[in-house]
């Protein structure tokens, strides 16, 4: 390992580095990854050079006197050209690296080695070390006295490495003493990011294990923000840069936003001020050097770790340790913020509080009750909770239960929609009015988020972590907070990423226990079993509170209480009977949600609805501006044709033709005479037509210009109107929505005025501000209903009892003419109703329609059903079809029927499809087929069919369900029949009926055959429950032809919809009728004889094209047994013809 080296005059090679051992030594490649075995072979050899010496080692040997007077000449020489070298670049090249047999010179104060960063020593000055770096006095002062004491009589000083230990040799007049006179340890390698070689003097390590994730994360984005602001050094005000670019609610922004400084400006000033410097492009690629005031952040980080007692370098350490520093960037902006390091300190103390930096992710701990939950006080404070009306005994029991001891931890339970959120609300609006006992005056009331809780924690005890440090903020306010956790069922089981770690169910227990936690929970009751009652020692803890769906009257009240909230926040007027409306409505058609969720979901959605149309503009202004551009599309269509020359095709053709013409009739003359004379008068008339369809069209065509031209002068003109018009009222629209914000604003100040005791702040809102402005109010109004005319009013700004019914129209799919029918109604034309479908039956449709009014007007038992009812009779008489009708009619919807077919229930165990399977077997988390149904849709008719086919016990269980009107599930949940109409439908004595079809006193003896059949198969305390017996009689001829008519009216409705019609002859109905009549199977033969012989053979002309759009089709009977299918030229203003 032999370099020459200049000094004293002389070449010498003998001086070198000691190692040692002579043998053992390696180069440092720089660009090849360092690892953990290549450490022991590192050997470092610096040379660095002697510029300036005040007193020189004095050589007492007379041999080399004349050397040493040479060596002063040359000590000079090289003197005077260093000083001219160093004033003409600024720096001296104090350091020289050898890499692979190669020298390296730098001008950095730093060597950055594989990627890592290797702080410089300082130069060798005659026996003193000159540090350019800010080291700690201590530090400095160590490295002199060693450096002193090894160089006192010598002219170099040499450095180097073995075996992960930096030494210090001294070179004796040539000699080199082999015996290291100081050292220090070299750590192993750093292992994350670009920091890969360190130091372990402990001002000096750069290694990710000492710092904080977030810390880390900071301090390793350093090279990019110098790469970005094209830096080869990164400064302190670059790591400030990191670390308030970490996220907007991240720590550094929150200290600083504690002290009153504005984040948003002081980012723009950072980045001002790091575009202002000078550009120093980086020698070492992707790598940057560590600027004098970092390495000082970095050093005072470690002592202020100390001064806290943690465990690693986390934000605020190195933000106080910016703070700390005096540097020509922090000095103005703290002037100018008015801020110190004391104030800083305290905001990180009031932000950490008491706890100590023992991981690696703390800052998800700080604040960890205000950054996992709402505090639901200051929001009643602030005004932004709705009122909530009635459900007074329950928000009684919670205080009640509250006020304990120990297990003061109400718990509760409902559907969802029903309301539980909005208790715990009701309760926090108390707790700031001041209406509560002594032991919840107060008190703060917070709503725990578990999913932003749970979000984010990445590795194990993360979560823990965060529920323990809010469970300790909790602890540490003895009492004075109230943590309220909705949906609690999923604390069970969260956090615990393997079985038997905890989760924060069991976290929660002992506090739960001890009544140092005071703990709100809701959920349903379903989960509730299924999650929370499944342990026993969490369910012990909480104290039920049932919450029951309100009734409409309720529900009513509440809209009306909340009325005002949504008006102004829409800017719309809601009217008293579309409040009432939305309940009703919402009870009987929004059957699989819970009041009043859903009704007050209809008043939202109703009011936004309007909003919108009072934001946009008004649909007469969209309808004019879509046929102006049609208007204008025509047009340029047109003058496009005209100038592009499309109808000069016939002129062209004539030319050529008659072109074509001369030369065939020149030819003609020598040859074929005849031929040439009939193309040439062929060609002339040809022309002559042309030319006047040419004249024609554009004839027609200016006439269409002009007429466009008419048609959009009067459109413009009527948009211009009602554009002013619209412009006009909006105005007063927005005048008045102005004036209810301020008013609502001002019902907020009033009530924290009251709150407070500012009493005379309180009168002169209640008692000035708030008549004046509501005087505002009244006159906006009375200006805009006696300025515009409510006939030539564009805007509607008034939620009406009609909006709400276009809204369940929308949602529910049913037509909205149903819904305008009153109830009343319905129930009086309910037999002519069903008559228009159900052909024959009277006795059935009278007997069902009775049943139907009794129950309407209250005769009958409320607790059951509105009627239950058995269909007897043959197959294909109607017994189904009336039960889809009377859905229909009854309840607005023919998807209001729930069917079972009883042919599937033949089996014993089959019973626990109806209603569930029970515990422990498969699918009993599925629950019943029969209980959810009715449950999701409790205005329906059930239907069973063929019910003599299902097994004994499935008649057992229908009994409850005949005589209370409810059914129970296998988890306990009860269905309610009592808006139910349950139909069972049997083929029992159908033989007896038909048998008697044509006796004149076949109804007694028929009603007699089949209830004997009835009594034989059925048990008495299931035919003794049933309403009703209805008997259906075979259908005739006559009615069957009724039948297909309206099988036929299906038909053509549905051509009607892909643009035909059809018309058919009478006979063809006779044909039909006559071919399918079969009284053993009733109207079912009819419609498979509609469907082969004029449904399909519709189809196969459809698809030939022998029949298409627009074109009427006649079907008529030809040779008696053979249908003609026709297309009539004429068309007819109805789907079918003749015989309707």
């Amino acid at each position: 390992m032999k370099e020459r080296m200049r000094l004293n005059g002389k070449w010498l090679s003998k001086y070198r580095t000691q190692l040692g051992h002579m043998d053992r030594y390696a180069r440092v490649d720089l660009h090849a990854p360092l690892s953990m075995a290549h450490l022991h072979e590192v050997r470092i050899e610096l040379i660095f050079r002697v510029y300036v010496a005040k007193t020189h080692a004095q050589v007492r040997s007379k041999e080399n006197i004349f050397a040493i007077k040479m060596s002063r000449t040359i000590f000079t020489i090289v003197f005077l050209l260093g000083i001219a070298f160093f004033w003409r670049s600024g720096s001296c090249k104090r350091l020289s690296v050898f890499n692979d047999g190669r020298r390296v010179n730098g001008n950095s104060r730093n060597v950055i080695l594989n990627g890592g960063i290797f702080p410089r020593r300082g130069a060798f000055v005659g026996g003193r070390v000159k540090s350019d770096e800010p080291f700690l006095l201590e530090r400095r002062q160590k490295y002199k006295s060693e450096i002193r004491d090894a160089t006192r009589s010598v002219g170099k000083t040499s450095v180097g490495s073995r075996n992960g230990r930096l030494y210090y040799s001294a070179m004796d007049n040539g000699e080199v003493n082999n015996s290291p006179i100081g050292s220090s340890t070299i750590g192993r390698l750093a292992r994350k990011n670009q920091f890969a070689l360190r130091m372990s003097d402990e001002e000096y390590t750069i290694n990710s294990d000492d710092y904080t994730e977030k810390a880390w994360e900071a301090i390793s984005s350093l090279n990019k923000i110098g790469e970005k602001y094209d830096s080869a050094y990164v400064e302190a005000e670059m790591l400030l840069l990191a670390l308030l670019n970490d996220s907007p609610d991240g720590l550094a922004q929150k200290i600083l936003k504690e002290c009153g400084i504005d984040t948003d400006l002081l980012l723009q000033e950072i980045d001002e001020y790091l575009k202002k410097q000078p550009k120093m492009p980086s020698g070492f690629g992707e790598q940057k050097i560590l600027g004098r005031t970092l390495q000082s952040v970095l050093g005072t980080s470690k002592r202020l770790k100390k001064e806290f007692n943690d465990e690693y370098i986390s934000i605020e350490h190195l933000l106080l340790s910016i703070i700390a520093e005096d540097s020509k960037f922090t000095r103005p902006w703290l002037l100018k913020y008015n801020v110190n390091y004391e104030k800083v300190k305290k905001s990180v103390e009031k932000i950490r509080g008491r706890r100590k930096v023992t991981s690696k992710t703390p800052e998800m701990t700080y604040q960890a009750l205000e950054k996992y939950s709402r505090d639901l006080t200051a929001l009643a404070r602030a005004g932004k909770l709705d009122p909530v009306i009635g459900r007074d005994n329950e928000i009684r029991r919670a205080i009640q239960i509250l006020s304990r001891r120990t297990k003061n931890n109400p718990i509760l339970l409902g559907d969802p929609g029903v309301g539980k959120t909005a208790i715990v609300e009701g309760l926090a609006i108390k707790i700031v009015q001041g209406d509560v006992p002594d032991s919840l005056k107060g008190r703060k009331l917070v709503s725990l988020d578990m999913s932003s809780l749970i979000a984010g924690a990445k590795y194990r005890g993360d979560f823990e972590e965060r529920l323990k440090s809010i469970l300790k903020e909790v602890q540490d306010a003895e009492g004075q907070v109230v943590m309220f956790i909705d949906e609690i069922h999923t604390v069970v089981g969260a956090g615990a990423v393997a079985e038997g770690a905890l989760d924060a169910g069991n976290i929660l227990k002992p506090m739960l226990a001890r009544g140092e936690l005071r703990c709100i929970g809701a959920t349903t009751v379903s989960e509730y079993r299924q999650f929370i009652e499944k342990d026993k020692a969490l369910e012990r803890r909480f104290q039920q509170i049932l919450v029951e769906q309100p009734s409409v009257d309720e529900t009513i009240s509440i809209l009306r209480g909340l009325k005002e909230r949504y008006e102004v926040h829409h800017g719309v007027r809601i009217l008293d009977s579309a409040l009432i409306q939305a309940s009703v409505l919402s009870d009987r058609y929004i059957s699989y949600r819970f009041l009043p969720d859903k009704a007050i979901d209809l008043i939202d959605e109703a009011a936004s609805n309007l909003k919108i149309q009072l934001s946009s503009k008004p649909i007469q202004l969209d309808n004019i501006e879509k046929q102006l551009i049609q208007l204008e599309m025509e047009k340029i269509s047109i003058l496009g044709d005209k100038q592009r020359g499309l109808f000069n095709y016939g002129s062209g053709v004539s030319s050529g033709s008659v072109g074509s013409g001369g030369s065939s009739s020149s030819s003609g003359s020598s040859g074929s005479s005849g031929s040439s004379g009939s193309s040439d008068t062929d060609i002339i008339d040809y022309a002559q037509s042309t030319n006047f369809l040419k004249k024609r069209i554009n004839e027609k065509e200016v006439a269409r210009l002009k007429m466009i031209d008419r048609m959009m002068n009067e459109l413009r003109k009527e948009q211009k109107k009602i554009l002013e018009s619209w412009t006009t009222e909006k105005s007063y629209v927005d005048n008045i929505r102005a004036v209810k914000e301020r008013i609502d604003v001002v019902k907020v100040e009033i009530e924290k005025a009251e709150r407070y005791f500012d009493l005379n702040r309180a009168a002169e809102l209640r008692f000035e501000t708030l008549p004046d402005l509501e005087k505002q109010l009244k006159k906006a109004e009375e200006n805009y209903i006696n300025d515009i005319p409510e006939k030539n009013r564009i805007l509607k700004d008034e939620v009406t009892s009609e909006d709400i019914m276009n809204i369940v129209s929308i949602s529910t799919g049913i037509r909205l003419n149903k819904l305008l029918k009153s109830e009343k109604e319905k129930i009086l034309n309910l037999e002519h109703e069903l008559h228009k479908q159900i052909i024959g039956q009277n006795d059935a449709v009278r007997i069902v329609t009775k049943a139907v009014q009794r129950s309407r007007v209250g005769m009958n038992n409320p607790k059951k059903p509105i009627a239950s009812l058995m269909f007897l009779g043959p197959t294909g008489v109607g017994k189904t079809e009336l039960s889809k009708v009377l859905a229909d009619v009854l309840f607005d919807t023919s998807d209001a029927i729930i069917h079972f077919d009883m042919s599937e229930y033949m089996e014993k165990h089959s019973i626990s499809k109806l209603i569930g399977a029970a515990p422990g077997y498969v699918g009993y988390e599925q629950g019943g087929l029969l209980t959810d149904a009715v449950r999701k849709k409790p205005y329906s008719i059930i239907l069973f069919d063929e019910i003599e086919k299902a097994h004994p016990d499935v008649y057992n269980l229908l009994l409850r369900v005949i005589d209370e009107g409810k059914l129970s599930d296998t988890k306990g949940n009860i269905a309610n029949f009592r808006n139910t109409i349950i139909i069972f439908t049997s083929n029992l004595g159908s033989q007896s009926i038909l048998d008697l079809a044509n006796d004149p006193n076949k109804k007694e003896k028929i009603k007699e055959q089949v209830m004997k059949s009835v009594r034989e198969t059925f048990k008495p305390e299931f035919n003794n429950r049933i309403d009703d017996h209805v008997i259906f009689d075979s259908l005739t001829k006559k009615e069957l032809k009724e039948i297909a008519n309206i099988e036929i009216k299906k038909v053509a409705n549905r051509l009607f919809d892909k643009n035909f019609k059809i018309t058919i002859d009478d006979a063809v109905f006779s044909y039909i009728v006559d071919k399918a009549y079969d009284p053993s199977f009733g109207a079912r033969p009819l419609k498979r004889v509609i469907q082969s012989e004029i449904e399909t053979e519709i189809a196969v002309r459809i698809l030939d094209e022998t029949f298409v759009e627009n074109d009427t089709i006649r079907v008529s009977l030809r040779d008696q047994n053979i249908f003609d299918f026709a297309s009539l030229v004429d068309s007819l203003n109805q789907p079918f013809g003749s015989y309707l």
